[in-house]
């Protein structure tokens, strides 16, 4: 999947993402792959740089996600984590696809989001002129 470099808004969409993967990466914490919903996996596995699956339950939606949460914490077992129910109790046997983060897009997203932060100063000169 190509992202090319003026596509700002995909970009744009996803830099909540990948500035805290930037900050724990920064930190010496590797990211593990992870679970999309499918739109965008290739934008957000290129803004994470990690790979990102997405299952054939994925049109569920957030609400779907609310439920499985309230799920794990009323029958999850003792020191059982999320990643360990979801992987056992709600995905066993389940299918999926799996994308990994093309080198092209994750540099374009390197450079998007270093424009991006770069703009901080503009926001924050124009919230100062409305004081």
């Amino acid at each position: 999947m190509e992202i090319p470099a003026r596509s700002a808004q995909p970009k744009q969409d996803f830099h909540r993402v990948k500035t805290p993967a930037q900050a724990v990466r920064a930190e010496g914490v590797q990211l593990l792959p992870g679970v999309g919903e499918g739109v965008g996996q290739g934008i957000l596995a290129a803004a994470i740089d990690t790979p990102v699956s997405v299952m054939e339950t994925a049109g569920e939606g957030g609400a779907w996600g609310i439920a499985l949460l309230a799920s794990y914490m009323k029958n999850k077992a003792e020191g059982e984590s999320l990643s360990a129910y979801l992987s056992d109790k709600v995905f066993a046997g389940e299918t999926g696809s799996e994308m990994q983060p093309v080198a092209e897009d994750v540099a374009g997203f390197e450079a998007f989001i270093e424009r991006y932060k770069a703009g901080f100063p503009i926001e924050r000169a124009a919230i100062d002129s409305l004081k």
